[in-house]
């Protein structure tokens, strides 16, 4: 239903994508999410998507991993994690803006790749035992090759970090935001009985798709890779949420004005022609066709009205958005306290090894033997 429902809306949404008028009113950007005036745009923004090549990425994942998800947590739980992490992925993307990245406060944001993020990052904590396949390429030539889960996750959040060489405009932070919401909530969400279960499921054969190898069931926990992965994703995302605090006030109490710098484009020609009677010939005349386009986006936070008058009124600028901004230091602040405490929970819950108990591709060799020797694997 989840896919489904990302295919309609993205032919319904797309529609509103263009102009970059009708867009921000439809979808978030940093300025709005942090002021708290833009659920409804958030909610939008997950089921929205650049291009069919964007969508297409994402449902894949979906498909992958979200079968696994729900029936280990339940359907209800299963929505929870991908409805949370989408959210989450708007606000951490939105404090990344403001605290290591203030030119892009009023870049739009669209995608369900943050929500997504959260299914990752509860089937690398439920499976990390698995194999999955991992391709490196450019454009349409590409490696593919097995590996475990645990391998995957820590070149996924390494290649997060690489991303922004590669294509500027991809929201890496609301990927780590999205992948630290669904671990944690994995943690506190998952039914340890129901774990047990379909654990002895697999071992006797209830599965659908190829039969996991001994070694991959019998995988005890997340390697080194995923864990270290996962502690520096949360640690960016701590460090994320203080500088985030610290520059809020700034902002905060004033108008924010998005605004786009508009260009004259010529895009062609348009050709007129007339009779002339003296040569019996038609006469030709071509006129230029120009367009105006949106070059770049910029935006400010006005604590005077006249200022932000004067902008809008700015001659070649086209005015997008216009924000309040009374409430951005408190919204930052609570958004840094929640993302800050999640990832604090996180990486205390690795220390702890807490994450063990949640593996469903994990039967200890001494449950085996028992099992094999009894015949018994209700244990």
């Amino acid at each position: 239903m989840l896919i489904v429902a990302n295919a309609l809306l993205f032919i319904v949404l797309g529609q509103y994508m263009w102009p970059f008028t009708t867009a921000y009113r439809t979808f978030p950007y940093p300025l709005c999410v942090l002021s708290g005036s833009c659920w409804g745009q958030i909610v939008n923004g997950m089921f929205a998507h650049a291009d069919l090549i964007h969508i297409i990425g994402n449902l894949f994942f979906l498909y992958i991993v979200g079968d696994n998800v729900e029936i280990t947590f339940g359907r209800l739980r299963y929505l929870i994690i991908y409805f949370a992490s989408g959210v989450a992925a708007a606000f951490t993307q939105s404090l990344y803006a403001l605290a290591l990245s203030p030119g892009t406060l009023g870049v739009l944001m669209v995608g369900a790749s943050g929500a997504i993020s959260g299914l990752i990052g509860a089937y690398l904590l439920t499976y990390p035992g698995s194999a999955m396949c991992y391709c490196i390429g450019f454009r349409w030539v590409f490696k593919c090759f097995k590996v475990r889960a645990t391998t995957y996750l820590g070149l996924w959040i390494l290649f997060q970090f690489a991303y922004p060489l590669i294509a500027s405009n991809v929201a890496i932070v609301a990927h780590l935001g999205g992948l630290v919401t669904g671990a944690v909530l994995a943690l506190l969400l998952a039914d340890e009985g129901r774990i047990r279960e379909m654990r002895v499921r697999l071992w006797r054969g209830f599965m659908r798709g190829l039969p996991p190898d001994e070694d991959e069931l019998r995988r005890y926990s997340l390697g080194s890779i995923g864990l270290a992965g996962l502690v520096t994703a949360s640690a960016f995302l701590i460090l994320v949420a203080l500088i985030a605090v610290v520059n809020a006030p700034a902002l905060d109490d004033g108008v924010a004005v998005v605004y786009g710098i508009r260009e004259r484009v010529l895009v062609g020609y348009t050709t007129t022609w007339t009779y002339n009677p003296l040569t019996g010939q038609p006469s030709y005349t071509h006129y230029p066709v120009y367009a105006y386009r949106i070059t770049e986006i910029r935006y400010v936070v006005a604590h005077d009205p006249e200022v932000a008058e004067k902008i809008i009124d700015r001659e070649g600028v086209i005015t997008l958005a216009v924000t309040r901004t009374d409430y951005l230091a408190e919204v930052t602040a609570a958004a840094s306290v929640v993302t800050a405490t999640a990832s604090v929970y996180l990486i205390y819950s690795i220390v702890k090894k807490r994450h063990r108990r949640i593996e469903v591709t994990y039967i200890s060799d001494e449950e085996i033997r028992i099992a094999r020797e009894r015949d018994d694997w209700t244990l």
